[in-house]
């Protein structure tokens, strides 16, 4: 589990050294964080990282996945608020499920290969009570609504209730007279959060609720009316606090169930996965210079389905020390991870690894790290019937990385500048594909050896004064994620999905209370088992105007045009995703 320093809660893209000082006390970190507007979609933010590659089915039913660094989905974490969403069934976390306006940053870490997802706490002034109704009007008959109410329960205690509903027909035209079917989509959430403070301290709950139902249409070469149910509830919180000079004690705590349902031509299917975590970390300030912590994870999972049951228990121990010098910064851990199936073979894993980071001047730093990390087979990979494979092997990972950056401020200007060169070997790595006799069927199998080498760029130029503020931004990255396994089909090929060149390039300029964004895409170099996979662009714009009513009101407009160039695409072969599309909504909040 991650928490976070405050030292990543600066503008957006930052990239920097950060020290994790929650459930897993110190350990190597990169963090890369991006603030969340108001009017943006999960998937739509994160397409805008370019070290991240986006999975998608294509349109509001299609499920969201991502990965780093050509990792893979199921080795690459996501956690709320610093606590783990623990999907042991099939290792993904539809993306598209996540209500963005309920954070206000996502953290990319690059060195835990993690998405996390920071909440938004509510911000009230000198109000005792808020309300904030919005809602959404887009294409292909996409409406949504949502409410949230926050109030100061105490000096100390803040509350937020929040609830959302979205409905989509989702029939979007993919070609000359070819309409997408069975796309439509359906989903209400609702959660409740406190927020406190205490001496040298604070604690949060969250418990959330959410109910969804999509249409899936298959591939278009093996098109389904099949359809996906999906209730998924959760409750957490963590208490941290500083117990004295020298020791601070952080807790936290989850349980979740996950049910889904499947109706098929091919037979119904149903799974209940119920999860719960226990975690905690003890830091230890020795001196000035030294810091130290031991943390404990505890999980455990249970899930029930039609074909099969499996029970698994995780155990995660970690030491840790960081040294803090002058200009040197050094982070050290080494974690032991311990998986054990219900009658099947445990493993376990010692994780070394290592963070430094130089600092050149005021302006300039030298970073790098090196770290090895495991990823246990999930359920589905080795048990679902006529799909699993017990033989599955764990991915064994080694990552490392090496940059520079560069920041200058003149006068209004700010300038930044990254560089940084990465490589990572994968041993064993676990991957899926459709089978040629039938591209609805995907089956697991080991690679095993792939080396993933590239370079991740970034180049800004950000300009801010009295009412105006705006920045450019490109960021690139290139890598060659290669099948290095002898004697393989795929021999020195590009593994599957992961591009070789992806570029983000965004413009945003605020006056006043008029805000736009302008953010354009490009991914290159893709294939899979079939074989080359075309490039694809898209540009979307993004339109906004703040207006006061009176002392309390505030109403925010938006409106905005995805791939407005209408690129006809696909991310996963044979899932067209939609062309130009528009959405536009309103936010009030008194």
């Amino acid at each position: 589990m991650l928490g976070l320093s405050a030292g990543i809660t600066g503008p957006t893209d930052t990239l920097q050294s950060v020290t994790v000082t929650a459930d897993k006390g110190i350990i190597v970190s990169r963090a890369d964080t991006i603030k969340i507007r108001s009017s943006q979609k999960t998937s739509d933010i994160l397409l805008g990282s370019s070290a991240l590659i986006l999975s998608d089915y294509g349109g509001p039913s299609g499920t969201k996945n991502i990965s780093l660094r050509g990792l893979g989905i199921a080795h690459t974490s996501i956690y709320i608020d610093g606590i783990r969403v623990n999907n042991v069934q099939n290792g993904q976390s539809d993306l598209g499920l996540m209500d963005a306006q309920l954070y206000s940053r996502i953290v990319i870490d690059y060195a835990q290969n993690s998405v996390n997802f920071v909440s938004s706490v509510p911000e009230l002034g000198n109000k005792k009570f808020q309300t904030q109704i919005s809602t959404e009007l887009g294409s292909w008959e996409t409406y949504t609504g949502a409410a949230q109410f926050s109030m100061r329960l105490s000096p100390g205690i803040t509350a937020r209730i929040s609830a959302r509903g979205t409905k989509s027909a989702g029939n979007y035209e993919y070609g000359a007279g070819l309409t997408r079917t069975n796309a439509d989509h359906q989903q209400i959430s609702a959660q409740a959060d406190l927020y406190g403070s205490l001496y040298q301290g604070r604690w949060q709950i969250k418990a959330h609720y959410g109910n969804n139902d999509r249409g899936t249409p298959g591939a278009i070469s093996w098109p389904s009316q099949d359809r996906q149910s999906d209730i998924y509830s959760f409750m957490q919180g963590y208490l941290n606090k500083r117990i004295s000079e020298h020791y601070n004690l952080t807790v936290s705590a989850k349980a979740s169930q996950d049910k889904m349902l499947y109706l098929s031509e091919w037979g119904d299917s149903d799974y209940k996965h119920n999860n719960l975590q226990l975690n905690s970390s003890h830091q230890f300030y020795i001196n000035d210079w030294w810091n130290a912590s031991v943390a404990t994870d505890l999980s455990s999972d249970k899930l029930n389905s039609s074909g099969y049951d499996a029970q698994r228990t995780s155990v995660l121990v970690a030491l840790a020390s960081a040294f803090r010098f002058e200009h040197l910064y050094a982070d050290i851990s080494l974690e032991y991870n311990g998986t054990f199936d219900k009658d099947a073979l445990s493993r376990n894993t010692l994780s070394p690894a290592i963070n430094l980071r130089y600092v050149i001047s005021e302006q300039l730093s030298a970073m790098g790290f090196v770290r090895r990390a495991s990823r246990v087979p999930t359920f589905n990979e080795l048990y679902y019937v006529g799909y699993g494979n017990p033989e599955l092997k764990a991915e064994d990972a080694i990552l490392s990385d090496l940059g520079v950056e560069w920041n200058h401020k003149s006068g209004c200007f700010r300038y930044k500048t990254k560089f940084n060169l990465f490589y990572n070997l994968l041993t064993d790595k676990i991957t899926s594909a459709p089978t040629k006799e039938n591209p609805n069927i995907w089956l697991p199998y080991n690679i095993s050896r792939v080396e993933a080498t590239g370079a991740d760029l970034l180049g800004e130029i950000a300009y801010h004064q009295r009412e105006w503020s705006s920045r450019l931004s490109l960021k690139y990255t290139g890598q060659n994620a290669l099948d290095k396994t002898k004697g393989s089909d795929s021999y020195n090929q590009q593994i599957s999905y992961v591009c070789r060149h992806n570029i983000s390039l965004s413009a945003d300029a605020s006056y006043k209370k008029w805000t736009a964004q302008i953010v354009w895409n490009y991914r290159e170099g893709r294939r899979d088992s079939v074989g080359a996979l075309p490039a694809w662009n898209t540009l979307n714009i993004t339109l906004s105007r703040s207006f006061i009513l009176g002392k309390d009101t505030e109403i925010q407009a938006h409106i905005s045009g995805k791939n407005l160039l209408d690129c006809r695409y696909e991310i996963v072969r044979d899932y067209p995703m939609p062309g130009r599309n528009i959405i536009g909504g309103i936010n009030i909040k008194f």
